[in-house]
């Protein structure tokens, strides 16, 4: 009995087992069963998961590992969660019988995963597994992967967007998602649930030897990476590798990575990053052995091409706001060198900032800082310190440079040094704000590639006080001016400078102290005024019209000047220019030998030039006056030449014992012609007495015979024609005429 029982106990069990592995073999490893086994998967799924699953095929040895192909998983929308072309997966039975989705090894190939945060908070795999979901305290299923492998896979983060709170029409909304579109690598799409924003990662190879999804403890989603190398849209990130551990929970992330890598850039580091609403935030610390700074392009698109090391540190202080934090940063490159630290900020309203900025700086090329400042005016290269803080369009900085300019043969030197506001924008370039500058030497040079009117050569340095845009500056301070060994000219006041137009605008109050002219010489090569002039001087308006109010004295004599003025070489003018002059000597005003003391006013309204006659209208008047030995009593002369002619109204000349007069018109040229008479009478020569020993070279003797020049003269002078054709004639009647031992 017991013998037949045993065989029948056996043959059932052997019957059953080859039963079961037969179906199983049959499901398996033939296509009609694969097929089979796959839609039963699917239904299978289907009730597991809230939403819907498809599985195109099957294999594997089902007992301990199994691949699936074509494998898709959508919400209960239809939108995707993942797409895996192939997955194949390894386990082992008990887990599964005991409800846990334990997996020993998955390997996926170019896998599509989307990942969607709904306006409610929750993400889409939290909703298809139903985590979270059920009675209060209720406990979440063990989904648990080992040993995860991935090759060109895609991850879609889609986070919602929002417009800022300040778009409050529907107009402004277009504007501001247009803007926000407008960002390199910004996707955002309508979906039914509204406006999402999308961040891609692509080309996606990792390694990761867990990865913990659900807990029934509840533990954070983590991610312990082996590897991981991928390309990122928004922020435009290029990570060759990343090793470490990622866990993230509701919308943040923690990571802290022992090695990473971007195309040319080393790091290890840690922090947070998460993403309230639509926006990302960001808190973290990395350390970079090597860091190429067009890897950090993401954080400003026109950081240089530089290398070196570094520690950055970014923290989002608002949902706006991001400052990155750089310390021991050490950059080199072809645009030449930086050193120190910095806080660089960005901001969605503000624009790109610093903070407790405290650069050195060796050789950096200009071009390195030209995108920020792009209305920069200067090239080359500046060496020094740098300081400060604040926004590109509001800075407050310190500076010690030295600076070689580029575009200048011979790359002149300039150097700076100061504190104060500067700020930059489109419109307006460079601006100063109560910018103090507390030692310059600058190179003339370079000013006038910024105001060709400029044209003295030599340096200049200055301490004072900047403000405004540096295209429409004001300068108070104190300035001197040497071209070589030339002597100095100083000035101390308030200058401003319009170099906007293609007329340079002026405005000064400044006491010269003294202005040289030989110090000139080399800008105004004809001028031969001698010796320098120390005084106010005032202007207002450009050099085409300059409203002038001076008073200079110096070896040419003491001048006031009041009226307009035309300063554009060679084209000079005035109007309604008024001087009043007393000891003026021609001799220094002229550079001849003519010495005098001239005392009166001449008023002028008119224009000289090179090409043209001049045009205009003057009024002479002289009180006691002297040229050389001959001393005037008065003279008073009214003129105008227009059309080329000259007319002269009224011309007279009286001193002692004698007056010359007349009146008419000259030809300034050919074929422009007129008349002009002067009458003289001297009722006494003894006026031109020691004018005659002067040029005769003669002197009075002590002898009774050695007389002052006497007698009486009377005569006329007739001109014709014009100035290149003069004809001359006249008569001249002397009498009584005595002088030394002439009788």
């Amino acid at each position: 009995m017991r013998r037949q029982l045993a065989r029948f106990l056996f043959v059932f069990f052997i019957g059953t087992l080859a039963m079961v592995l037969g179906v199983v073999t049959s499901m398996t490893l033939t296509p009609p069963g694969r097929d089979l086994l796959a839609r039963t998967v699917s239904r299978m799924l289907d009730r597991i998961v809230i939403g819907s699953v498809r599985v195109g095929a099957i294999s594997g040895s089902f007992l301990y590992d199994l691949t699936l192909e074509n494998l898709v998983v959508r919400d209960t929308s239809g939108a995707l969660l993942a797409d895996l072309p192939r997955a194949k997966v390894s386990y082992r039975l008990p887990n599964l019988i005991a409800g846990q989705v334990v997996l020993s090894g998955l390997q996926l190939d170019r896998p599509t995963i989307q990942l969607i945060k709904h306006r409610n908070g929750r993400m889409n795999y939290e909703e298809v597994l139903g985590i979270g979901k059920g009675s209060p305290g209720g406990r979440s299923p063990l989904v648990e992967f080992h040993n995860v492998r991935m090759n060109g896979g895609t991850i879609r983060i889609a986070l919602p967007w929002n417009p800022p709170k300040t778009a409050l029409t529907e107009f402004s909304v277009d504007s501001a998602l247009r803007a926000e579109r407008a960002k390199p690598g910004r996707l955002i799409e309508d979906t039914p649930e509204g406006l999402r924003r999308v961040i891609l990662l692509s080309d996606l190879a990792t390694r990761v030897s867990r990865l913990l999804i659900a807990s029934p403890d509840r533990k954070p989603f983590t991610i312990d990476l082996d590897s991981l190398a991928t390309r990122v849209n928004d922020p435009g990130v290029t990570l060759r590798n990343a090793v470490g551990r990622v866990r993230i929970r509701g919308d943040s992330a923690v990571f802290s990575l022992s090695r990473g890598a971007l195309p040319d850039s080393r790091f290890s580091g840690g922090g947070a990053v998460t993403w309230p609403q639509d926006t990302i935030l960001f808190d973290f610390q990395v350390i970079s052995q090597r860091i190429n700074m067009e890897d950090l392009r993401w954080v400003s698109p026109n950081f240089p091409s530089m290398v070196g090391s570094g520690v950055m540190a970014a923290r989002s202080e608002t949902g706006s706001r991001t400052a990155y934090d750089l310390r021991d940063l050490h950059l080199r490159g072809v645009l030449g060198q930086v050193d120190g630290e910095l806080v660089t900020i960005t901001d969605k309203r503000r624009g790109l900032g610093v903070r407790d900025m405290n650069l050195r700086l060796g050789n950096l090329d200009l071009d390195a800082v030209r995108p920020y400042l792009d209305t920069l005016p200067f090239a080359g290269k500046v060496t020094g310190k740098l300081a400060g803080s604040g926004f590109l369009n509001a800075m407050d900085l310190s500076l010690e440079w030295a600076f070689t300019d580029a575009t200048v043969p011979g790359n002149p030197l300039t150097t700076l040094a100061g504190e104060g506001g500067v700020g930059a924008s489109r419109d307006s370039g460079l601006t100063f704000t109560n910018f103090g500058l507390r030692q310059s030497d600058i190179d003339l040079r370079t000013v006038r590639r910024i105001a060709p009117a400029v044209i003295v050569p030599g340096r200049l340095t200055a301490v004072g006080t900047l403000n405004g845009p540096m295209r429409n500056v004001v300068f108070n301070g104190i300035a001197q001016h040497q071209d070589g060994d030339l002597p100095p000219s100083q000035l101390e006041g308030t200058v401003h400078l319009d170099t906007r137009f293609e007329v340079l605008g002026l405005g000064t109050d400044i006491a010269l102290d003294p202005l040289s002219f030989e110090g000139l010489r080399r800008a105004f090569p004809s001028m031969k005024t001698r010796g320098e002039v120390r005084g106010q001087f005032r202007s207002q308006g450009t050099l085409e019209r300059l409203l002038v109010d001076a008073t200079l004295s110096g070896q040419i004599g003491t001048i006031d000047a009041q009226g307009f003025a035309t300063l554009r070489p060679p084209h000079w003018g005035a109007e309604d220019l008024l001087l009043r002059f007393t000891s003026v000597d021609l001799a220094a005003l002229t550079g001849r030998k003519v010495p005098s003391s001239l005392n009166g006013e001449l008023s002028f309204t008119g224009v000289v030039d090179t090409v043209n006659a001049p045009e205009g209208d003057l009024h002479l008047a002289l009180s006691r006056s002297r040229v050389r030995e001959w001393t005037l009593d008065s003279v008073n002369t009214t003129a105008s030449l227009h059309d080329s002619l000259i007319t002269v109204d009224t011309a007279y000349a009286v001193w002692k014992g004698a007056r010359v007069g007349g009146s008419g018109t000259l030809g300034w040229a050919a074929p422009h012609d007129g008349r002009m008479a002067f009458t003289l009478a001297a009722d006494s020569l003894i006026a031109f007495d020691s004018l005659l020993l002067a040029t005769s070279g003669q002197t009075r003797g002590d002898s009774p015979e050695s007389r002052p020049l006497g007698g009486t003269a009377q005569g006329s002078v007739q001109l014709a024609g014009s100035l290149d054709t003069l004809e001359m004639s006249g008569d001249l009647l002397v009498q009584n005429l005595e002088w030394q031992q002439l009788r």
